[in-house]
This record gives structure tokens, sequence and C-alpha cells, in this order.
């Protein structure tokens, strides 16, 4: 439940600022007093979700090309 209340905060937050999409593009974004710098991208959107859940370091950065092209050293996150 925690997870799905994340992303729902997360999406609100995104769709407040109508920025819409750009992967060159980031935002501050506050979910319960904690902000995040995301990209406004899907993949930025899907790494703020796992900030604010928890799972994945704020220094951090996924882009879909990471995940596509897998490599070492890069972590795979699961929830």
């Amino acid at each position: 439940q925690k997870w799905i209340n994340i992303c729902k905060a997360v999406k609100q937050a995104y769709a407040a600022k109508q920025l819409g999409y750009s992967q060159s593009r980031y935002t501050d974004i506050t979910v319960g007093g904690r902000t995040i710098k995301g990209r406004t991208d899907c993949s930025g959107y899907v790494q703020t979700c796992l900030k604010f859940f928890g799972v994945m370091p704020e220094g951090s950065n996924i882009s879909s090309a990471n995940v596509q092209n897998h490599h070492e050293g890069y972590r795979i996150y699961s929830v």
C-alpha cells in the first residue's frame, strides 16, 4: 500500500506542474515535506518513486537506456 500511495503522490506532484515530457528537464517534486529533483520523463518518474520509497539512493539515476543496455555495476532495484 505504501508503494502505491507514493506512486500516486509523485504522479500528482508531476501533474500539478504541467511541464510535459522531456528527457533533459528536471523539477523539484515534494511529497510529505521531502523534496527530490526528478526528470520529467517516464524513467524519471519511476526513479523519483523509488527514491521516495527508500530503495534507491538520491545520488543515483536511471534511464530507459540504462535498463535496456544493462551494464556491469548497474543495480536493478526491486520493490
